[in-house]
């Protein structure tokens, strides 16, 4: 039955070209239902400076209805995948972004994924994974992880400096998961926060105002999402 779970839980994992993400290697599907791939090492490339990935290495995770297997795992920022090393066999997988009913927890860093479905900045629903900060009854509040990749830049004169291809981290955004929508990314005015409750506008605002909520600052978002459970 684990094992059966394990091939639905796993995605099929697609090569990404050398010059998107600067890694290489080759892919074995395993099974008949396509639903399970593993990848041989893949090499990073030397000419694109910094990493894809949230944490380089594989670290220990443990992963819902799998918690007997020896499991590490890395979040690629970059492309949202989640890989997942099983250390029995070396075999590395990638999680089924489809599929939203499994936690993947970091043993040590106090950090969890789950994929939850946003919409994106075009207005589009999709689905990826986020780090849980807080989950009530009503809302729920998510930190998205980012990696970018900037193309290199080749000097144009002797006065011009050059700058190689490289991944690099940006500021994270946090979302907002209201019961029964979508996330959303929170808003950074909070008029437009407000706007996210209409029934409860008024006290919203009122809320953030009295207590200067940043909408930058960790802790005092989670503040203000246990005042939203109450309304």
């Amino acid at each position: 039955m684990k094992n059966f779970l394990l091939c639905a839980a796993l995605a099929i994992f697609s090569s990404v070209d050398s010059n998107a993400q600067g890694l290489v290697g080759n892919s074995d599907q395993i099974g008949n239902s396509g639903g399970l791939i593993t990848t041989s090492t893949r090499k990073k490339n030397v000419n694109i400076d910094g990493s894809p990935f949230v944490n380089e290495s594989y670290l220990p995770i443990e992963l819902t209805t799998f918690e007997d297997r020896n499991f590490k795992g890395r979040y690629n920022a970059y492309n949202g995948d989640m890989e997942v090393l099983d250390d029995e066999n070396g075999k590395v997988f990638v999680l089924d972004k489809a599929m939203d009913n499994y936690v993947v927890k970091f043993i040590g860093l106090n950090k969890a994924y789950k994929v939850y479905s946003y919409i994106d900045d075009d207005g589009y629903i999709e689905s990826d994974f986020f780090i849980t900060l807080r989950e009530d009854e009503k809302v729920t509040f998510l930190q998205r992880e980012r990696i970018i990749f900037l193309e290199e830049k080749v000097a144009e004169s002797t006065y011009d400096r050059g700058r190689p291809a490289s991944y690099k981290r940006v500021k994270d955004k946090f979302y907002i998961l209201i019961a029964g929508e979508n996330a959303q990314e929170l808003p950074s005015k909070r008029k437009e926060i407000a706007k996210l409750f209409p029934d409860h506008s008024k006290e919203v605002l009122a809320f953030l105002k009295e207590h200067k909520t940043s909408t930058s600052d960790v802790e005092e978002l989670t503040e203000f999402m246990v005042f939203l459970n109450t309304l």
